[in-house]
């Protein structure tokens, strides 16, 4: 139970943390929010960052701070934020450009048009796809376990170095079915926000 808790905690922290920190910076790499050369560098970093592995980043955090689960929780953070900025931005410059500009005419100021024109247009994608990225940070999780973020991952690889099968076979279950309720969980999540159904 403690190695599928940690699992479930090494997904679920940073999954939070990745969207927080990935809003602002999906602003700032949207081009009709703020120019050019603002919107270009930003996606350049974004880009640099989605090309590092979450392992990489594991390993330099380990390096820095020791085995455990916060090297891990760093890793996954830093992997969520690069995915979401990425398709939050995609999400804000695909907004209507007409009814932005119906919203300047008006006399909106900048902040205002973000906030009435574009926050509500893409409030459903930051749901759907904050969702879609903790199923991904449960996967990242396991693998991240065996490299000592702890957990299952952990678990299952010191199983195998001790060629205790059987062990191996139940921590992969148990895995598989975390997974898998992480994937059912999320898919009924976006059908009740995005369909109005019931729990």
């Amino acid at each position: 139970i403690g190695p599928a808790f940690v699992l479930i905690l090494l997904a679920l922290i940073p999954t939070p943390i990745g969207v927080f920190l990935a809003i602002p910076v999906s602003f700032l790499a949207s081009s009709n929010i703020v120019p050019s050369w603002v919107r270009n560098t930003m996606r350049t970093l974004i880009t640099i960052q989605r090309g590092i592995p979450e392992i990489v980043v594991m390993v330099l955090m380990t390096a820095a701070f020791g085995l455990g689960a916060y090297p891990g929780i760093m890793a996954i953070t830093i992997g969520s934020i690069g995915m979401l900025a990425k398709l939050f931005a995609d999400a804000i410059e695909e907004v209507d450009e007409k009814a932005l500009e119906s919203l300047e005419c008006t006399g909106a100021t900048k902040w205002q048009v973000v906030r009435y024109g574009i926050i509500p247009e893409v409030i459903p994608t930051i749901i759907s796809t904050s969702i879609f990225r903790f199923e991904i940070n449960m996967r990242q999780a396991g693998l991240l376990g065996a490299v000592g973020a702890g957990g299952l991952g952990y678990e299952l690889s010191t199983s195998m170095l001790a060629l205790e099968y059987e062990r191996a076979a139940a921590v992969i279950l148990m895995l598989l079915l975390l997974i898998y309720a992480a994937e059912k969980l999320s898919d009924k999540l976006r059908s009740i926000i995005f369909k109005g159904d019931d729990l």
